[in-house]
């Protein structure tokens, strides 16, 4: 799979953008990754604001293309291969953690 509908939660210092240069590392590879934000969960209201950014400790939902194909699971069956991390390629500072599968509620 190339295309993940995923949740992160995105702690780097500036704000993510669509477009900005960034490895996915997921079990032991790391590759390139382009990023489509797909909105940021309010916490207070449990629900999801549109947005094309996300900022500081903001949990976002996101669909993220890699070049090459991923085996991958969703994290609720399986967090070794449903998790990964985002590293910003400018700076190598690891930048978001993130989940396979989107954040639903009730």
């Amino acid at each position: 799979m190339n295309e993940l509908k995923t949740t992160i939660c995105w702690f780097g210092d500036k704000p993510l953008v669509i477009g900005q240069r960034l490895k996915m590392k997921h079990t032991p590879r790391s590759r390139r990754c382009g990023q489509l934000i797909n909105g940021v969960i309010d916490i207070e209201k449990l629900d999801i604001d549109e947005s094309t950014s996300l900022n500081t400790n903001d949990i976002g939902l996101a669909t993220l293309q890699t070049a090459d194909l991923l085996v991958v699971d969703d994290y609720r069956s399986n967090r070794v291969t449903g998790s990964f991390v985002l590293i910003d390629e400018a700076t190598n500072a690891t930048v978001a953690a993130g989940m396979v599968g989107h954040a639903s509620f009730l």
